[in-house]
């Protein structure tokens, strides 16, 4: 058997003056079946249930029922069908709202969708109120935009990948550019939305190149259409000033940021994911003199509803149904209050729990039905201000369309919401959710009431009590009836005044770009050097203006680089795109950093642009299992990566290790590695194991510090090295010599270092994690199994060769409040990059703990070696250990030993 329902017109969403019918079909009976059904209130409260015996025909039967629902909201309704000992269920939610006359082109409601069904959502989304709908697509879906206006919607269009950006597509041919889709489409597609989360390319300069190519045409179309540049990760300052520097805000008409604060409270500050980082997006916006709108084309909370895994996140990064609904009305409340012009809930995939409808059908989840409540009480109305009289109680005040006096209040209880409720820390630290002993009610006096019009309503719509207090909580609560009196007490939390795209003179109509001929997968630094090596570099001009340029292009470059050619003479006719090459050679020996390499026109009217280059380290040590003794020779390998060959002298010296020879001198050929033998003079057992080199060459000298990899696991209590794992992520920490782009928020790169030491006895793998961090940011319950945190990682392989750990161990520090008692450890699953748990291993056999200090923490591991397979001889372990780092301003940055032997040595 199975069961399905039949969606009429609007999907299972009622208005209160229509029937409230179901239709219920059910396939492959063999003979009479019982069929029972049962309606459930948004309280989990059963307030209907029907037995009826059923006769089917051709084992098919279909059954109508209407349904006695009478309160706005959410509902539930349950099928079985029965049959001897077989049975089938179904259950399906169902809505019942008023109708609603949208505000039109200042509505801020918005869905955003991967995939919907044309011919069934929009008649539901046009119930719920929406204004705006992301399209399952790329500019080939103008049908289904189409049909949205039908309905009153617009389409909002998410570009993405390969060479949807690129020039030759969008500048130079009549076929498919941004200029005649802008033409001939905006009045069914707004809210443009060139590339995701800064993924395009990975190449910050190149996708502002493309963004500003589009941009421009969009701009000749129509001035005042709404498009953006890439949707920005959270609040992603960093990059977001790299894409300013290349001139790219000139060429949009908004600001498109992704605010996932999930699974935490909306009005948490951690996380550069949170909306509170929309107040660093303001100070940004207001430094370099940017005015346009800001709108939140992503932001979501995934539930668990009835999955049985998650392909993307951790049961943890979910939250239950009630809290989704009840997170979606205050992210919305909140960003409506900073001003965000619009903002598009993430609605699918819902395996991985981003819906606010059945994915069988147009029905709704509970959220859904309290965005349908959130629409009818604030759509049109203006928000004026906040109440903050009581420190523990969020009072959001609008004015509506007739001049009355509404607000939306409610009081923030817990961290997060995690259908796990045992990680979900109260805000006043007096316990967790599945301690059942939180006060999660506050009884609460409204002050500046009109008693006599006062009314309260739930997150539904319904009525509640009123009287001297209200009881608030996690669900938001809606009152009307306030006083005019409120108005000197307020605070305007307005972060963005801006809400309309403005018509604004075009910006220059010639457009350069730069970057590597092999760009490197990193959105910062996409161009890598060694020493000596030559790279060859592209750069192009757009001329898409109405006259033929002619002009000079001039390279600039650091001195750690030779340009063979600083200006290049270029002529480029109107309309077309001449594209030059140019090398760069690293000299011979040059210090390890990031460092921009210039481009701009001479005379021309065009934004400069550079490239990030990284210079990096031309020595490498091969591990040590041991603490090498005197007359031992460790060895250092060096790459000459330039195409003539060098004499080299290299001063060396270390801190616990003596070598016998402190100057040593040598000569590589073009592309030649070789391999140079240093002899220990002394070890210390807690030798330090970074040393330092310095470095010349023809009249060039460099300091390198590369580190030795210690890879031994030692007996308990015995002293040794600590392996280092060091903060050399070239992209954003290359240390006193970074000169990158400028970074938000800490001002300077963030430097971190870790020492890391294994010990072993009979029973047990003891690992000891002493990470040095300049700014420490612990979050127990966050996105992705805690890559949005500070932390270790251990992976586990059973082959040097397997790609995929068989165990793979993920510790945090400390929980949302920095406690280091809330220090806790997950085993990632090995099939799935970021969810846990999933697998058979036993947490029992693993322990952990931490110490939490201003500038680094201790994390002590202790695995049962039982419950791990050892390698070679049960006397070594194939580890990858990463470190993980964190800040409120950017991805988290991972430092890795890389997949290597560790070897258990004896006393």
């Amino acid at each position: 058997m199975n069961i399905s329902f039949e969606y009429p017109y609007g999907g299972l969403i009622f208005y209160t003056d229509e029937e409230k019918a179901i239709t219920v079909k059910i396939n492959g009976v063999n003979g009479d079946f019982k069929l029972i059904c049962s309606l459930f209130n948004y309280n989990g409260e059963k307030i209907f249930e029907s037995k009826d015996c059923i006769k089917p025909v051709d084992s098919k039967a279909t059954y109508r029922l209407t349904l006695p629902i009478k309160y706005k909201g959410y509902y539930k309704f349950t099928v079985r069908a029965e049959s001897g000992e077989c049975f089938a269920e179904k259950s399906t939610g169902i809505g019942l709202t008023v109708p609603h006359e949208r505000s039109g082109d200042n509505s801020v409601f918005g869905i955003s969708c991967n995939f919907w069904n044309p011919a069934t959502d929009p008649a539901l989304y046009e119930r719920v109120g929406i204004r705006y709908l992301r399209n399952p697509g790329k500019e080939t879906t103008i049908k289904a935009a189409a049909e949205l206006k039908k309905h009153g919607m617009y389409s909002q269009v998410q570009l993405q990948g390969g060479d949807m950006f690129s020039p030759k597509r969008w500048a130079d041919s009549k076929r498919n550019t941004a200029y005649y889709y802008q033409k001939q489409y905006g009045d069914i597609s707004r809210l443009i939305e060139h590339g995701n989360e800064h993924w395009e390319e990975k190449n910050l300069g190149l996708l502002a190149e493309w963004v500003k190519s589009t941009g421009l045409a969009r701009l000749k179309a129509d001035p005042e259409a709404w498009h953006s540049g890439s949707g920005a990760a959270g609040v992603d300052i960093n990059k977001m000033q790299i894409m300013c520097d290349q001139g790219m805000y000139d060429y949009i008409t908004f600001i498109a940021v992704h605010n996932y604060s999930f699974p935490q409270r909306p009005e948490s500050p951690e996380s550069y994911w949170s909306i509170e980082r929309l107040r660093d997006l303001a100070e940004f916006m207001k430094k370099n003199k940017i005015e346009m709108p800001v709108c939140c084309t992503e932001q979501g909370y995934p539930a668990m509803y009835d999955q049985n895994k998650c392909e993307s996140y951790s049961p943890g990064d979910l939250v239950t149904l009630e809290a989704q609904a009840d997170y979606l009305v205050r992210s919305w409340l909140i960003f409506i209050s900073y001003g965000v012009a619009k903002v598009l809930w993430f609605n699918g995939p819902w395996y991985d729990g981003f819906g606010i409808q059945e994915k069988d059908g147009p029905a709704p989840w509970p959220a859904m039905m309290a965005l349908c409540q959130l629409i009818r009480e604030v759509d049109g109305a203006t928000y004026i201000g906040d109440l903050k009289n009581d420190k523990n109680v969020c009072f959001k005040v609008f004015r509506q369309k007739d001049g009355s006096l509404t607000a939306a209040i409610w009081r923030p209880i817990y961290y997060s919401r995690s259908c796990e409720k045992e990680k979900n820390l109260s805000l006043d630290l007096t316990g967790t959710q599945a301690d059942g002993n939180v006060k999660e009610h506050y009884s609460y006096v409204p002050e500046y009431i009109d008693h006599k019009r006062f009314e309260a309503r739930n997150i539904m719509g319904n009525p509640i009590e009123t009287g001297a207090s209200l009881t608030i909580g996690e669900s938001p609560i809606y009152i009307s009836g306030i006083s005019e009196d409120i108005i000197p007490h307020l605070h305007d939390e307005t972060l963005f005044a801006c809400k309309n795209v403005c018509k604004r003179p075009l910006p220059p109509s010639i457009l350069l770009g730069i970057c590597d001929e092999k760009p490197s997968s990193d959105a910062y630094v996409s161009s890598r050097f060694f020493p000596g090596q030559t790279r060859t570099y592209k750069l192009r001009v757009h001329n898409f203006s109405g006259e033929d340029l002619n002009d000079v292009l001039i390279i600039t470059a650091p001195k750690q680089f030779y340009v063979f050619k600083e200006e290049i003479p270029v002529t480029v006719a109107a309309g077309q795109t001449e594209e030059y090459a140019v090398k760069l050679t690293c000299r011979p020996a040059a210090d390890v950093g990031c460092f921009k390499i210039h481009a701009r026109l001479k005379a021309g009217n065009a934004h400069p642009v550079y490239q990030l280059a990284g210079i990096y380290s031309p020595f490498v040590f091969e591990p040590i299992y041991g603490i090498p003794s005197s007359g031992e020779a460790i060895k250092l390998k060096f790459t000459n990566h330039s195409d003539k060959t060098h004499t080299y002298k290299m001063h060396i010296s270390g801190r616990g290790i003596e070598f016998s020879e402190n100057v040593q001198c040598f000569t590589a050929a073009a592309g030649q590695e070789i391999s140079i033998a240093l002899p220990i003079a002394g070890c210390r057992e807690d030798f330090v194991p970074a040393v330092n080199i310095k470095l010349e060459t023809e009249g060039c000298t460099a300091e390198y510090n590369p580190v030795i990899p210690v890879r031994m696991i030692a007996p308990v209590n015995a002293v040794t090295p600590c392996s280092v794992i060091s903060g050399w992520d070239i992209s954003m920490t290359a240390g006193e010599r970074y000169n990158g782009p400028e970074l938000f928020g800490t001002g300077s790169p963030e430097k971190l270092d870790s020492n890391v030491r294994f010990s072993y006895d009979d029973s047990y793998i003891y690992g000891r994690f002493e990470v040095f961090d300049n700014r420490v940011v612990c979050v127990k319950n966050t996105r992705r199994n805690n890559i949005d945190s500070d932390g270790v990682w251990i992976r586990l392989y059973r082959d040097i060769n397997d790609e995929k750990p068989y165990r793979h161990f993920s510790i945090v520090p400390a929980d949302q409040a920095g406690r280091a008692c809330g220090c806790y450890v997950n085993e990632v699953s090995a099939g799935v990059k970021f969810a846990y748990p999933y697998t058979d291993y036993d947490m029992k056999n693993i322990s952990v703990s931490s110490e939490i200090f201003k500038d680094r923490y201790i994390i002590n591991v202790k695995i049962k070696k039982s419950s791990i397979e050892m390698f070679a001889g049960k006397n070594s372990l194939i580890m990858d250990i990463r470190v993980i780092n964190m800040n409120d301003d950017d991805w988290p940055r991972f430092y890795d030993t890389g997949k290597s032997i560790w070897k258990l040595i004896k006393n």
